[in-house]
């Protein structure tokens, strides 16, 4: 299969993004998959802030209330994204959960090429390589959109 990394526009907003917001994503038709900010800090890629976002192992038929944001279920690795996803209508917030210290994943991290080291969000070197990972880089939608593809794909979902 040729991924791509479309996702199905829902809604734009220019509202500002905060921790604890709950999204979605599409994508594919009837196919809607949860999210959550857990940063909206992350300063490492210039002046400006970045989020740290999880994209769970949730997927739903239609957007409900009934979902589980299981931070030891996430479908791909966190993920560092600018604001895009939201500006463009491809990230659509339906609420907000404050975050407690039971929704942070554990063992993930970020592979710096540069360094060639894993890293965490904020760029400090790990000791260990994490059972979790992703390139260390500021993403947007596109790449979300193309990891869930290769993830859904590995679940024989697309």
């Amino acid at each position: 299969m040729k991924f791509t990394n479309e996702l199905i526009k829902i809604k734009s907003s220019k509202m500002k993004t905060n921790a604890g917001d709950v999204f979605i994503i599409q994508p594919k038709d009837s196919l809607y998959i949860y999210g959550r900010v857990i940063r909206t800090d992350i300063k490492n890629f210039g002046n400006l802030e970045w989020n740290l976002i999880y994209i769970y192992d949730e997927i739903k038929r239609r957007i409900d209330e009934s979902y589980v944001l299981d931070p030891n279920k996430l479908l791909i690795p966190p993920q560092i994204v600018n604001n895009q996803g939201w500006i463009k209508g491809y990230f659509y917030t339906v609420g907000n959960k404050p975050l407690t210290t039971s929704d942070y994943a554990r063992n993930y991290g970020f592979w710096d090429t540069l360094r060639a080291i894993y890293v965490d969000e904020d760029g400090v070197p790990m000791n260990v390589k994490p059972s979790m990972y992703t390139d260390y880089g500021l993403g947007s939608y596109g790449i979300v959109g193309l990891d869930v593809q290769k993830a859904l794909e590995k679940k024989n979902i697309i």
